[in-house]
């Protein structure tokens, strides 16, 4: 019994250990629980097309993330934005969302790219934000990058609403793209999935 014990205990220990290394890899989300002023993600599923948050040309908005600590190698920004109607483009009245990111260096907003996605669904759009312009966001990511969108560039009377902004380091998930669902840190899927062995580990010896 006693050398079961230890064994359980090893592997939980190394598991939490193993946690611990890949604990470095970052998820941050901002969404309609983030609280902040201005912002307009919505809430939940079956608000996505209803005021505030379904917004056209002339109602764009931007958020703030948090500061993530420097050691990264790799950074993305995926927004979760529904009812994007980018394809087929071959018009001048195509869906066009841009997002933009603060370079605090330069003081200038550095155009990222524009949102993609399936039409009346949620749908991430993926942005690498650590070789953006170089390199020129990594220390914009490390104080707390400030995002911004403009909605329908090209003024054809589209339509759209965000979910959630996440940003993830070293190649942490970043969760359902629907309202309402956050991912859990790898460090915690692997704490539980630790813990959980060492419980049915003391039920089979019992």
């Amino acid at each position: 019994m006693m050398k079961l014990s230890h064994t359980i205990a090893a592997a939980a220990f190394g598991l939490m250990a193993t946690a611990g290394m890949v604990s470095a890899a970052t998820v941050d989300t901002i969404d309609a629980t983030s609280g902040q002023a201005g912002t307009y993600f919505v809430p939940t599923l079956g608000q996505e097309t209803t005021s505030p948050y379904y917004r056209g040309a002339g109602e764009d908005w931007g958020w703030q993330h948090n500061a993530i600590a420097s050691g990264f190698t790799s950074a993305v920004l995926n927004i979760s934005a529904y009812d994007v109607d980018e394809s087929p483009c071959g018009t001048s009245n195509c869906e066009v969302d841009n997002i933009e990111a603060f370079d605090a260096a330069t003081n200038t907003w550095i155009l990222l790219g524009s949102l993609e996605g399936d039409n009346n669904a949620f749908s991430f759009t993926e942005f690498d934000i650590f070789a953006a312009a170089g390199g020129a966001l990594i220390d914009d990511i490390v104080a707390g990058l400030q995002v911004r969108m403009d909605i329908n560039v090209t003024n054809g009377g589209w339509l759209v609403s965000l979910a959630k902004s996440v940003i993830s380091t070293d190649g942490s998930n970043p969760g359902n793209p629907n309202p309402g669902q956050v991912p859990l840190p790898a460090g915690g899927l692997l704490l539980i999935s630790a813990l959980g062995g060492a419980a049915f580990l003391r039920r089979k010896k019992s």
